[in-house]
């Protein structure tokens, strides 16, 4: 094998979109940059914000893709959904994660004042 296809070339160290395979670009995306705009969503209560929020992505992935054109249809031929539904998956699953610890508390509460009364009519 030539020693050129062995090595990185100097263009594909820079710009690593140049050689490198689509999918693993967008796997890197998703996986570095991804989160940042994941990160506090629940958090945000304003859909304006949401929007506002939307056009960084969409601005990201369209620039690292080099694909200018229709950045929803871009983000959906990737498998992201919009924020605004990743906002509200993650406000389910808080809600949730919060029904079912209340309930796991008062379900060792009530064993804990179980125990103790049986204890005591020993």
């Amino acid at each position: 094998m030539p020693y050129s296809s062995q090595c990185p070339t100097r263009s594909s160290m820079i710009n690593p979109t140049c050689a490198e395979r689509p999918t693993k670009v967008i796997n890197l995306w998703k996986s570095c940059v991804l989160p940042n705009f994941l990160l506090y969503l629940r958090y945000i209560h304003s859909d304006s914000q949401i929007q506002k929020l939307q056009a960084c992505p969409n601005q990201s992935l369209s620039s690292t893709l080099h694909a200018y054109d229709h950045a929803a249809a871009l983000l959906a031929e990737v498998d992201i959904p919009p924020l605004h539904i990743t906002q509200n998956l993650q406000l389910a699953q808080f809600r949730y994660q919060l029904s079912t610890e209340k309930q796991h508390h008062t379900t060792r509460t009530v064993r804990k004042g179980a125990a103790r009364t049986s204890h005591h009519a020993l």
